[in-house]
C-alpha cells in the first residue's frame, strides 16, 4: 500500500507540475524522458554487470542501481540542455497549453515513476516491499485443491505502461538485429518480480561467483529437455511453514495443464557460479519463479515459470514436488546441482532459453530432447538429525487434537527402541519360526503367554530388538482396538477382510508401509500376544503388509482389553502426521518427530 500511494501521489505531483509549463515545453521534456528510458532500460543489463566487474560490488545490487542512476544522469543532461539551447516558446490557445501540458506531464509521469518503481523492485528487498506484493495468495482452488495467486498491479500501471513502451520501441525503430527487449522480457514487470521474489534475505537474485561474462551467463545448463503427454504425480503443501506451524502437512496430488497447454520437462544443472555466496551457504536458495523458461507462441514471445521440480525438496523423497510461487527451496551447491522441471506451457510453445535467476541462461538445444522424461529419479539432501532416542514424544496441537488421540497408548507409541515385550533369549530361541541374530530378531511369528517368554530369572538375556533395514528406525502406533475403530468411524477397523493394509506418511507425503505388528489381549486369565514380524526385507517373505493374525481371533481384536501395535520403519528427520489404509482413509493431526 505504500508503494501504491507513493507511486500514485508522484505521477499526480509531475503531472501538475509540467502543466504549468505549457505543451511545447512538455513535449521536450516528455521526449528527454523518453530517450532516458531508451538508456535506462536499454543499458541496465551491460552496465550493471560491467560496473559490479569494474567495482568488485555484488550483481545483485548493480542492475537496480546502473537502471535509475542511468535514467536521473540522462534525464538531467538532456533537461538541462534543452534549457540552455531551446530557449523559445509556442504560442497556443491557453486551454490547448494546459490540456497539452497536462498530458505530457502524465506521460513524463509515468515514465519517471515506472523507471524508478522498476529500479526499486530490483533492489533484493524479497517478495513484499513497501507494503506492496506482485503475486498475493487468495483462495485454494476447489477442484485442484491448490492455492491460488491473483497479480497485483500498481493502480496507474506505470511500470506496465514504461516497460511495453521501450519494448515497442525496441523491437521497432531501435532494433538492432540482436534480440529484442520484449524477445527476452516479454513481461518485464512480471520478471522484476519472479526474479526478486527471493526465498530469504541472504539469497542473491543474480549469480554472485561469477568471474567473466562467459560465467555469468553460463550459470545453469539444460542436460535434457522433454515433452509430458500425462499428469505428473507429486506432493502439494497448501500452508506455507510459519512460526506458528513450522511444518505444514503434504498430500498426494497429481499436476495436470490446463486445456489448450501442455507440460515441458527438462533435466538443468544449477552450476556453483549461481549459488549464494559462501557466506550463506554455500546453496541455491530460490524460489520457483527464479526459474522461468522463455520461447514463442505462435511468434508471440512467452515466459512460464517452474510448477513442479525433484531434486529441490528433502522432504518428499525424490517425489515431484508441485510448487507455488512462494515455496522456498535450498539445495547443496558444489558440483552442480541437478533438477528435474516441469514448466506449464501453451500448447504450440516453442522453448528457445531457460534462465536462472537473473542472466544466467541456458539454450534449449534439439539435440538434447528426449523421447521421455529420465527413468533415474533425483534426490536432494535432507537436512542434518539427532542420533536416535528412546522414544520420540507425541505432540497434538490445535485442531490436530482429533478423538483418535485417546485410543492410543501414549507410553508404547512414537519413535521407540525395543517393541512391547522383552523376551528371554533362552526361551524365544526355542522357537521354530523366530530367527534371531545376536541378541535382535531377524524375522518371524512367535505367539503364547506373555509369562511363558518374558525373562523370570536374573542374569537372563533379553530380545526386545528387532534387525532394521538400513537407514531406518522404528515407529510404533499402539492403540485400543475397539476404542480406535468405534471412534474413528470404522476407518481402523482392524478386523476387516478388506482394509487391513496401513501405512505411515509423514509431513512430506511419503509413505511407509506397515513392516509388523503385534497384539495383546487376555485370554481368560493369560495375557496371550502375538508378535509377526517379516524381517528387514518384507519382499523376501512376500509380505503384503497386512494385518494377518494366525494365533488371535478377529472377535478378540473386538474387545475392549486388546491393545494393537502397528510396526513401522522410517527414516529419520521425518514426521508422522498420519496413519491411513489402503483406501487412502486414515486419521490426520498426529504429529510424531522422528530423530
Amino acid at each position: 500500500m505504500i508503494l501504491q500511494i507513493a507511486a500514485l501521489v508522484f505521477v499526480i505531483a509531475i503531472t501538475m507540475l509540467n502543466s504549468r509549463y505549457g505543451l511545447f515545453s512538455g513535449l521536450m521534456n516528455a521526449l528527454c524522458a523518453i530517450v532516458a528510458m531508451i538508456v535506462a532500460l536499454g543499458m541496465f543489463e551491460f552496465a550493471g554487470y560491467a560496473s559490479a566487474d569494474i567495482m568488485g560490488w555484488s550483481l545483485t545490487w548493480m542492475p537496480a542501481i546502473c537502471m535509475a542512476g542511468l535514467f536521473v544522469v540522462t534525464l538531467g543532461a538532456l533537461r538541462l540542455l534543452t534549457d540552455n539551447y531551446v530557449r523559445g516558446n509556442v504560442n497556443l490557445p491557453p486551454m490547448v497549453d494546459w490540456i497539452g501540458g497536462a498530458l505530457c506531464g502524465f506521460l513524463i509521469a509515468q515514465i519517471s515513476v515506472g523507471v524508478m518503481v522498476l529500479a526499486f523492485l530490483m533492489i533484493p528487498f524479497g517478495p513484499n516491499v513497501a507494503m506492496y506484493s506482485r503475486f498475493v495468495r487468495t483462495e485454494a482452488d476447489p477442484q485442484t485443491k491448490r492455492m491460488q495467486f491473483a497479480r497485483a498491479n500498481l493502480w496507474l500501471r506505470s511500470d506496465d505502461f514504461t516497460a511495453a513502451l521501450f519494448s515497442f520501441l525496441s523491437g521497432g525503430s531501435l532494433s538492432t538485429g540482436d534480440p529484442a527487449f520484449g524477445e527476452v522480457y516479454p513481461d518485464f514487470p512480471k520478471w522484476v518480480s519472479w526474479t526478486g521474489n527471493t526465498a530469504q534475505e541472504e539469497s542473491a537474485t543474480a549469480p554472485t561467483g561469477w568471474a567473466s561474462d562467459e560465467d555469468l551467463f553460463k550459470g545453469v545448463n539444460v542436460i535434457a529437455w522433454w515433452e509430458k503427454k500425462d499428469a505428473v504425480e507429486g506432493r502439494y503443501c497448501l500452508d506455507i511453514p510459519t512460526r506458528e506451524k513450522p511444518d505444514p502437512v503434504y498430500s498426494r496430488t497429481t499436476y495436470a495443464a490446463e486445456p489448450g497447454k501442455r507440460l515441458l520437462g527438462a533435466r538443468v544443472e544449477l552450476l556453483d557460479v549461481a549459488a549464494d555466496s559462501p557466506k550463506a551457504g554455500p546453496n541455491h536458495r530460490f524460489r520457483p519463479t527464479m526459474l522461468r523458461v522463455v520461447g514463442e507462441v505462435n511468434g508471440v514471445v512467452r515466459d512460464y515459470p517452474l510448477r513442479v521440480v525433484a531434486g529441490a525438496d528433502p522432504k518428499v523423497q525424490g517425489a515431484f514436488r508441485i510448487a507455488d510461487v512462494d515455496n522456498n527451496f535450498a539445495v547443496a551447491a558444489g558440483g552442480g546441482t541437478k533438477l528435474d522441471c516441469y514448466f506449464e506451457v501453451d500448447q504450440d510453445f516453442k522453448p528457445r532459453f531457460i534462465e536462472y535467476r537473473r542472466f544466467a541462461r541456458a539454450e534449449f538445444k534439439q539435440d538434447q530432447f528426449a523421447d521421455a522424461a529420465p527413468t533415474t529419479p533425483l534426490t536432494a539432501g535432507g537436512p542434518a538429525v539427532a542420533e536416535n532416542s528412546a522414544s520420540g514424544g507425541q505432540q497434538a496441537q490445535g485442531v490436530g487434537r482429533t478423538r483418535f488421540i485417546d485410543a492410543i497408548v501414549q507410553g508404547r507409541t512414537g519413535q521407540l527402541l525395543d517393541i512391547p515385550i522383552n523376551f528371554d533369549r533362552t526361551k524365544i530361541a526355542r522357537v521354530s519360526d523366530i530367527e534371531l541374530e545376536g541378541e535382535l530378531i531377524k524375522s518371524g511369528r512367535v505367539f503364547g503367554n506373555r509369562s511363558a517368554y518374558v525373562p523370570d530369572r536374573e542374569g537372563a538375556t533379553e530380545v526386545k530388538r528387532l534387525v532394521l533395514p538400513e537407514g531406518r528406525v522404528m515407529f510404533l502406533l499402539t492403540c485400543n482396538s475397539r476404542q480406535a475403530q468405534s471412534i474413528a468411524g470404522g476407518v481402523f477397523n482392524y478386523v476387516a477382510a478388506t482394509a487391513n493394509q496401513y501405512k505411515a506418511v509423514d509431513s512430506g507425503g511419503n509413505e511407509y508401509p506397515l513392516a509388523g505388528y503385534y497384539a495383546e489381549l487376555k485370554r481368560g486369565n493369560n495375557q496371550v500376544f502375538e508378535l509377526y514380524y517379516p524381517g528387514p526385507d518384507p519382499a523376501e517373505k512376500n509380505f503384503r503388509h497386512l494385518l494377518d493374525f494366525q494365533h488371535i481371533e478377529k472377535n478378540e481384536l473386538r474387545d475392549k482389553d486388546t491393545d494393537l501395535t502397528l510396526i513401522f520403519m522410517v527414516p529419520k528427520g521425518v514426521t508422522i502426521v498420519k496413519i491411513e489404509n489402503q483406501k487412502g482413509e486414515g486419521i490426520e493431526g498426529l504429529r510424531y518427530e522422528i530423530r
